[in-house]
């Protein structure tokens, strides 16, 4: 089908993104408004990636426009044996969205490109578009207005990393990146080529306590990400990896110490680890915004779902 702008987000321009954030505020401020706008539509949603504010974010945003909606995990689905171009031919007949939380970037590059309805990417090995605009909106929200905002990243270069580096500059946020550690398979070239390109992408060259010290005292927000993949967090097999990268990473943890003498918003992207990459006093801070951050997910998948509609 021609574009589908909610795999990735760097296809959608400027515009598109501002009118959605717009829409998707409007939403939060009057749902009633919205209530009929996708009756006698259907979303399907597709899991192979554990989940809880997605599962629930999307069958929330649904309900407020009055979509029905249905979800499969992976394995349950004939997706797991079945060639993937005819299965997703098929869902694209008789749904009218399809939200795929999948572990490969491949396979939903895959699945959009057979699909003649909306794909929305429920988060991947290489982005979670959903997140960084529920993110976009909720800087928005808090500050009044998006752009002129320094931005701070604490954590892995990674899916979330790439998202955000990728949104919020075009929107006039400076992000500057604290990322010591990268997941090699959220690489992108394209990624690597606009933050080159950006001046309103920064990567703190020398990572350490005193220069990130110095960073969240300059950041209007303060963003954390876990450390380790959700898929990997229990995986034995990754024991001795995860532990070398907890380790490289425990000294970077925000704690009250690290945030004496700053005013920043503190978001994180969810699942959080009290204890791991925030400390549990963090979460609950008057400067955290985390669980209306949170909440955000749905208002902005509402207004993804209804800019992606076809008539």
């Amino acid at each position: 089908m021609m574009g589908q702008p909610f795999v990735d987000l760097l296809t959608a321009d400027d515009a598109f993104i501002r009118t959605l954030l717009e829409l998707a505020q409007s939403i939060k401020s009057d749902p009633s408004q919205y209530a009929q706008s996708l009756k006698g539509r259907l979303l399907y949603a597709l899991y192979q990636k554990t989940s809880t504010r997605t599962h629930v974010s999307f069958a929330k945003a649904a309900d407020l426009l009055g979509c029905a909606y249905v979800d499969q995990s992976w394995q349950s689905s004939n997706f797991s044996i079945s060639d993937q171009s005819c299965e997703t031919k098929y869902v694209s007949v008789v749904a009218d969205f399809f939200m795929a939380r999948l572990l490969r970037y491949e396979d939903l590059v895959a699945i959009a490109a057979s699909a003649t309805i909306p794909v929305i990417n429920g988060c991947c090995s290489r982005f979670h578009p959903m997140q960084a605009l529920a993110d976009a909106l909720t800087i928005r929200e808090h500050f009044g207005a998006i752009g002129g905002q320094r931005f701070l990243y604490i954590g892995v270069d990674n899916n979330m990393l790439n998202s955000l580096s990728t949104l919020l500059p075009r929107l006039g946020v400076v992000v500057v990146a604290f990322a010591p550690e990268r997941n090699d398979s959220a690489f992108d070239e394209r990624v690597v080529a606009q933050r080159q390109s950006d001046e309103r992408f920064i990567s703190v060259a020398t990572p350490t306590r005193d220069a990130l010290r110095d960073e969240i005292r300059k950041a209007d927000v303060v963003y954390l990400d876990t450390w380790v993949d959700m898929e990997n967090f229990h995986d034995p097999e990754r024991n001795t990896e995860n532990a070398a990268r907890v380790a490289r990473m425990r000294p970077f943890a925000l704690t009250a110490d690290l945030y004496q003498g700053s005013h920043a918003a503190i978001m994180h992207c969810m699942p959080v680890h009290p204890g791991y990459e925030i400390d549990r006093e963090m979460i609950e801070h008057p400067s955290s915004i985390i669980f209306t951050q949170a909440a955000n997910r749905t208002y902005a998948q509402a207004a993804a779902l209804l800019m992606g509609r076809r008539n």
